[in-house]
């Protein structure tokens, strides 16, 4: 029966991430294989500023029933054009990845020191308090780190459960959605590409930094050239005719431009 609430739980939490995927496709109209790392960064922005606000279970709770709204909304007005948009070998290979992270973790506890120290530690704050750690947590020692992936993980953890394994989950579904991105250069090779990302996340999942500790080490370089792929990717390109460097990307329906004329 646990196990059952459990999955009722992951299942909701998926449908609540694919319709804010969704709302992000439709009002953005960047490629689909960047969307669950704007997703992730917008929802750590959004909890970061709720954090500091004091508001975090607020924030929790508003954008996990929004995204549910929203998936419901999209599955019941658009159910073919939804399904066939994500029924791709880049989601595919998310869903299965996603899977096997869930399996490794499950049943794990945290044995590195790191975890002890910092950051396992104040996720485990945040999950007791609701809230930033303050001076009157005297456990929590590195105050002067920015929460950026614990917010993350304090989501995730307020709707699967605060255990170790959905910690350690949470940070893999992450580094997850920072390596999807590739696959907007998969074309012509995607069986070979998608076998080669299998196991270059499984590298990344046991090179330096193990599935089950939460230091950000392999983390914010996967982020940062997440965020740099996006940027070479979607906001500029190079027109000949022109003779320009320019981009840019549609937000809420309108078009945002950046250009730089060159000699």
């Amino acid at each position: 029966m646990q196990y059952l609430f459990i999955i009722l739980k992951l299942i909701l939490f998926f449908i609540s991430n694919l319709g804010i995927w969704e709302f992000f496709r439709r009002k953005s109209g960047i490629n689909i294989f960047f969307i669950p790392a704007l997703s992730v960064s917008w929802q750590i922005t959004v909890l970061f500023c709720a954090g500091i606000l004091n508001c975090l279970l607020l924030a929790v709770m508003g954008m996990f029933c929004a995204g549910i709204i929203l998936a419901i909304y999209y599955l019941c007005t658009d159910f073919k054009n939804v399904i066939h948009t994500y029924w791709n070998a880049g989601y595919v290979f998310l869903a299965v990845t996603t899977c096997l992270v869930l399996i490794a973790c499950k049943g794990q506890i945290f044995i590195d020191y790191d975890c002890f120290s910092h950051w396992s530690l104040v996720v485990k704050n945040m999950l007791l308090t609701d809230r930033f750690p303050s001076f009157e947590d005297a456990l929590v020692v590195f105050q002067e780190y920015p929460l950026g992936s614990a917010s993350f993980i304090y989501y995730v953890s307020k709707i699967l459960g605060g255990s170790e394994s959905i910690q350690m989950f949470a940070q893999g579904f992450m580094m997850l959605t920072f390596i999807l991105p590739i696959f907007k250069l998969l074309k012509r090779y995607v069986v070979v590409g998608s076998i080669y990302l299998l196991l270059f996340s499984n590298y990344l999942f046991c090179y330096n930094i193990s599935i089950t500790a939460l230091s950000v080490d392999s983390l914010l370089p996967l982020q940062g050239m997440a965020m740099l792929f996006f940027i070479y990717s979607e906001c500029l390109h190079l027109s000949n005719r022109e003779n320009t460097l320019g981009g840019g990307i549609c937000f809420m329906g309108n078009p945002i431009f950046v250009r730089v004329y060159s000699n």
